[in-house]
């Protein structure tokens, strides 16, 4: 059967073999993986101990923490660095001499091949280089334009009256180029695996396209539905809302803790939460007309009505106004 030059993990992650993937040793592989060419070292100083993000973003920024927490490897798939000095123990010292004098940073040559780590950090172009180029490195600096992209949005969705036009501008430039993002990473994801389902991919990419346009239309350009501002505000809110539910599910994967506790909520929503909308969605329906026509029985029937009537039957689930209590 042909593979295509697959490996183990690639043929399990298709077959979605969660038993394979779970195991200690793929989950090892993963995690180098992950890391790269890499290796982060935990140091601690008493109780204190810096989290793992912290020294990722610092040796990305800064030279000299990379000296401290970082050492690097010929190949991903190495060993950690003391965990095996009998299997060193095995070459002699005048073979490690000779092979270190070759190179001292072989990037896929015999050292690596033979499992000899190099204990002499390579030039510091090379340690910046393979610094931004690990996967790690690229996780947690797009996670940290992401919360600043968030956090924009945030302070320009909640801009009294029409808004502030330069945030407007900025957050509308930041969802094209997300999306923009999203269509090169979808586009190589199809090139490098073809077998995978881009389905959700695709609608991540029209939602995306479409509140980005969303935004443009009723903030900045002020056209079609949108001329009255309460729309468009709440269009920009359903597409905060989407933003940071999409960091949730990029984040939230990654950490050993959190992501169990992910896949729980995941099938208690799908699952649990779809079966209670479907059994309470007559009385929401029913019971917003009953309320709206005995609060207020002579209101005109005209489009006003039934966006009262839909926003007090949804977010009864949430809340009760006030004002219908007096």
């Amino acid at each position: 059967m042909d593979w295509k030059y697959k490996t183990a993990v690639d043929i399990a992650a298709e077959a979605k073999n969660r038993k394979f993937l779970s195991h200690p040793c793929c989950q090892k592989w993963l995690t180098n993986h992950f890391l790269g060419r890499i290796s982060v070292r935990d140091i601690t100083w008493g109780f204190f101990s810096v989290p793992l993000w912290v020294k990722i973003i610092l040796c990305a920024f800064t030279v000299l923490p990379m000296y401290i927490w970082v050492r690097f490897k010929s190949d991903p798939h190495q060993m950690e660095y003391g965990e095996d000095e009998e299997f060193d123990k095995d070459y002699s010292s005048k073979n490690i001499t000779e092979n270190v004098k070759c190179d001292r940073y072989d990037t896929g040559g015999t050292m690596g091949q033979e499992g000899i780590f190099i204990q002499q950090n390579p030039p510091i172009y090379k340690m910046v280089y393979v610094m931004w180029n690990a996967p790690i490195t690229k996780f947690w600096i797009y996670q940290i334009f992401y919360m600043l992209f968030l956090g924009t949005m945030s302070i320009a969705v909640l801009w009294p009256s029409c808004g502030n036009p330069t945030l407007d501008t900025i957050s509308v430039a930041w969802i094209f180029l997300i999306a923009v993002e999203t269509i090169d990473r979808t586009y190589r994801l199809h090139l490098t695996n073809a077998s995978v389902p881009l389905l959700s991919k695709c609608i991540e990419v029209f939602l995306i396209t479409f509140f980005g346009v969303t935004y443009l239309c009723s903030r900045l350009l002020r056209i079609g539905l949108f001329e009255d501002p309460y729309n468009g505000k709440v269009l920009i809110c359903v597409a905060l809302l989407y933003f940071y539910y999409r960091q949730t599910l990029i984040y939230l994967p990654i950490s050993p803790q959190l992501g169990p506790l992910l896949y729980t909520v995941k099938l208690m929503v799908l699952r649990d939460f779809a079966n209670f909308m479907r059994m309470a969605l007559l009385v929401i329906i029913c019971g917003g007309i009953v309320t709206h026509a005995t609060l207020y029985p002579d209101y005109p029937i005209t489009v006003e009505l039934f966006r009262r009537i839909f926003h007090k039957a949804w977010f009864s689930l949430h809340l009760t106004p006030i004002t219908d209590l007096e």
